[in-house]
């Protein structure tokens, strides 16, 4: 898979971590929440936009990029009108 020149369509790329502490809950019956474990996570976000904002029709689209392989596949970007 190439790299695609993002600028060349006028398009920017931008990464973020998302830090922050995550739970797992147990909701047995009405009224009883319990959580369950807790622990700290950071999860990567991927925003390709145009480069200027009245370049954007507004539309988002969010693809989940699967962790379990080593590079990333970003199909409906690449299938994305």
């Amino acid at each position: 898979m190439q790299p695609i020149d993002l600028g060349r369509y006028g398009y920017v790329e931008e990464e973020f971590l998302v830090s922050g502490q995550a739970r797992v809950f147990d909701w047995p019956a009405k009224d009883d929440l319990r959580v369950l474990a807790q622990g700290p996570y950071t999860t990567r976000i991927l925003v390709r936009r145009p480069r200027t904002a009245k370049s954007s029709t507004g539309t988002a689209i969010v693809e989940p990029l699967n962790p379990t392989t080593p590079v990333d596949l970003p199909i409906m970007w690449a299938e994305s009108p």
